[in-house]
């Protein structure tokens, strides 16, 4: 008798608690990000980043130039930049839909306190902020979503901290051209996807297919 009436009380609190908080019995694990060889993404190694502007032929790459901090663009692939991604956590793999850092590997200003971890910062010039270089981390501002359109491709997000309503907000990182024609990485802006390409690899030409709904 004391065990059927313990089984039945442990149903109803299982039932109550998948009513209550059905996010808790129905989260998944974050899968690992892949580059474009369906690797997963190591912390701390090295890697290119392709960018693939929406509505365009045209493969870009992030890239740099020499002021300091340097900002960061998206160019040619002929001028890419490889970038060193870490997670906020103590992970060996880069995760989906977490925070990490991003750290572009080009030789330092010769001021010490400067560094090139990603940041958002304003830029007068563009009247608009851009993704440059100098933060202190770690910063829990970036991270990498899979787009569910595109196998292989995926989103790099903003998330401030909104003091006035306190939370997170979110924003898709884009790019934006100034009067110059100089592309920036930039929040909100014209939509682009990007893939993963191993440092020191020679990189195939690869054509990305959307996937059927």
């Amino acid at each position: 008798m004391k065990i059927t009436k313990f089984l039945v009380l442990s149903f109803f609190l299982f039932a109550f608690t998948a009513s209550s908080f059905p996010e808790a019995i129905q989260a998944k694990d974050p899968e690992p990000v892949v580059d474009i060889f369906g690797n997963e993404l190591e912390a701390g190694r090295s890697y290119f980043i392709r960018a693939f502007p929406a509505g365009s032929a045209t493969t870009l790459a992030v890239s740099s130039e020499g002021t300091c901090p340097p900002d960061v663009r998206l160019s040619t692939i002929f001028n890419k930049v490889s970038v060193r991604i870490t997670p906020i956590q103590n992970d060996s793999v880069i995760y989906e839909d977490t925070y990490v850092n991003f750290n572009l590997e080009v030789p330092t200003c010769r001021r010490g306190d400067v560094t090139t971890m990603w940041k958002v910062s304003y830029k007068p010039g563009m009247d608009r902020y851009i993704v440059t270089t100098g933060g202190m981390g770690p910063l829990k501002q970036f991270k990498i979503t899979k787009d569910r359109a595109n196998d292989g491709l995926y989103q790099l997000s903003y998330y401030p901290t909104s003091e006035a309503f306190n939370k997170r907000l979110r924003f898709e990182l884009g790019y934006l051209a100034d009067n110059d024609d100089v592309t920036y990485l930039t929040p909100n802006a014209n939509p682009v996807l990007f893939a993963f390409v191993p440092y020191l690899v020679e990189v195939p030409k690869i054509e990305y297919k959307k996937v059927s709904e």
